[in-house]
């Protein structure tokens, strides 16, 4: 049963709260979690994090800095985000939910089948915490492995580079529930080809994936975006998924197909009611396959 929720005005008496208070204590952001009948510990205090000011996103040239009070809506309405961010942010289906969920919120919670944890590891984010030792900055994937007990006021997406692109998808059973699956994916080409590639899989297993085993494979294939040979397919009416993406002799590398058996066998995937482990590899082998060749297209979700 909640007893008390606490209104600090600054970052300091949050933590000098969070600090003094016994009990089950933690801190209050948008509420769609901690108001869950499945949030575990249930709170004795809350700290309500609503007047620090953490809801500003601001843009310089080494990035966007986002607070982490911002809520999901605010990150698609704003002009600042990026189009790889936003889709990530849409992702999350339900309105209500988007105009209550925070970006902080959703980072400490880190559900595994989170919509936008994998599009930001990819875009190399990293998050700011305060603590009783100070401010600092640490990697968004540091952070996720021990979030320890500190505030998280903002996250940092580094200025994305023209040569960089970004997409990510999602697997869901029906058209309002959360998402099954999550991907992202992020490639780098260089004079058109693709010198790198970082793929994040979350849903599948009890923790998110990192395949790096797809992506060396396919880093050592040595292939290319090849943009002649696509307008050239879908003037013959070849879908361009299958040709988008080409070796240096000119073979397509690599098809559909052959990209969802890679990622299906590299995948560790945890049987639960909503899908078997045979089924959670299939499609997450067919997510990552449109996931890499969208963002090779640089289509909606590639970001610069």
């Amino acid at each position: 049963m909640i007893t008390n929720i606490f209104r600090p005005q600054s970052v300091a008496e949050a933590l000098g709260l969070k600090n003094d208070l016994k009990g089950s204590v933690f801190y209050l952001a948008g509420g769609t979690e901690i108001n869950s009948k499945d949030f575990y510990p249930q709170p004795d205090q809350l700290i309500f994090l609503e007047g620090l000011g953490l809801n500003q996103i601001q843009q310089d040239n080494e990035g966007l800095t986002i607070g982490a009070h911002c809520t999901m809506q605010q990150l698609i309405d704003d002009t600042k985000t990026p189009d790889f961010i936003k889709q990530a942010a849409a992702q999350i289906i339900n309105r209500n939910i988007r105009n209550a969920a925070t970006l902080g919120g959703h980072l400490v919670c880190n559900k595994p089948y989170s919509d936008i944890i994998p599009t930001l590891l990819v875009a190399g984010a990293s998050v700011e915490i305060e603590g009783p030792q100070g401010t600092k900055v640490v990697l968004l994937s540091d952070f996720l492995q021990a979030p320890g007990t500190d505030l998280l006021v903002a996250v940092k997406i580094p200025q994305v580079k023209a040569d960089r692109r970004v997409s990510c998808l999602n697997y869901r059973c029906s058209a309002n529930d959360l998402s099954l699956i999550t991907t992202a994916v992020s490639v780098v080409c260089q004079d058109r080809v693709v010198s790198e590639i970082m793929i994040i899989l979350g849903g599948v297993g009890l923790k998110r994936q990192r395949l790096l085993a797809v992506e060396n494979n396919l880093i050592s294939r040595n292939f290319k975006v090849d943009r002649a040979r696509v307008h050239s397919s879908q003037n013959e009416g070849i879908q361009p998924r299958q040709s988008q993406v080409s070796n240096l002799a000119g073979r397509v590398l690599p098809g559909v197909d052959e990209l969802q058996n890679l990622v299906s066998r590299a995948v560790e995937a945890t049987p639960d009611f909503r899908g078997s482990v045979v089924f959670k590899k299939y499609e997450a082998g067919v997510m990552v396959a449109q996931a890499l060749c969208r963002a090779c297209e640089g289509q909606a979700g590639g970001g610069s």
